[in-house]
């Protein structure tokens, strides 16, 4: 499985691919905003990404929406990692297919079991 961490803050995106790599998953790249992640997505398909939502240059939101209007990667599956507790980004973030998961960071060990609980169960249905 190849993993795209999108993210703003250094240290929460060298924490997350630490524990990433340290649970097993080697296959991690990443992107410091929504532009640099664009442009990653046009040459790859990561299996998984996880978005946070507000970065510079380009936001969450903003690389969701050119993902949908481009069509990069429509099968790669989305969990939004944010900071942001604001019912109106659930909502918006609920608009886009691909999203299957909005948590709030950092990401643990138990919530990328959760992730990954969910998708084994939609690989299933």
């Amino acid at each position: 499985m190849s993993i795209l961490l999108v993210e703003d803050d250094e240290v929460t995106l060298f924490l997350a691919k630490l524990l990433l790599n340290k649970i097993g998953y080697d296959n991690v790249d990443t992107c410091l905003n929504g532009l640099e992640a664009s442009n990653y997505l046009k040459n790859n398909s990561p299996s998984l990404i996880f978005l946070d939502l507000n970065m510079p240059i380009m936001d969450g939101f903003e690389l969701l929406e050119e993902m949908r209007t481009k069509n990069l990667c429509p099968t790669t599956k989305v969990v939004i990692l944010t900071s942001s507790s604001r019912p109106d980004d659930r909502l918006k973030a609920v608009e886009f297919a691909n999203v299957i998961e909005f948590l709030e960071k950092p990401l643990s060990k138990e919530k990328f079991e959760d992730i990954m609980a969910v998708l084994n169960s939609t690989k299933a249905a």
